[in-house]
């Protein structure tokens, strides 16, 4: 064989080669299983988590002089009670107090952007309807 056969088989096995660099590209042309490609996921942004409002609730309300004060209890889900003093004015821990209205007992809370009138609670003993008394039954003992 001369170089120029040589030549021609050498490039003759590397085209043979790179086309056919793997067997298995046919069974996969033929696809015996029917399989489908996997679906496209949507990659977009995840929607907003829910977060429900934590429960604020007045438990008092002072003045002195020109000062106003409010003593909040605020339970964030899942978590202890905060209980917080704060003056007409003051921000904390995501509260702010916008006014203090103290002989009506009655407080402006803002709480992230939602504006809050909150007034305070005076616990006590819930009424219940007396139910009608039964007649009295006799009640006989015998031995």
């Amino acid at each position: 064989m001369d170089a120029r056969s040589r030549l021609g088989v050498c490039i003759f096995g590397l085209v043979a080669g790179v086309a056919v660099a793997n067997p298995y590209e046919t069974i996969i042309g033929r696809n015996i299983f029917h399989l489908s490609p996997p679906p496209k996921t949507d990659v977009s942004k995840p929607s907003e988590v829910f977060k429900p409002a934590p429960d604020i609730k007045i438990s008092g309300v002072a003045a002195f002089g020109s000062q106003k004060w409010v003593m909040l209890t605020k339970a964030d889900p899942g978590k202890a009670p905060r209980h917080l003093l704060m003056r007409e004015g003051e921000k904390d821990d995501g509260l702010e107090i916008v006014n203090v209205d103290e002989l009506a007992a009655v407080v402006g809370v803002r709480a992230g952007d939602d504006l809050l009138k909150l007034k305070l609670a005076t616990p006590g003993v819930p009424k219940v309807d007396p139910a009608p008394s039964a007649a009295p039954r006799s009640v006989s003992t015998r031995f």
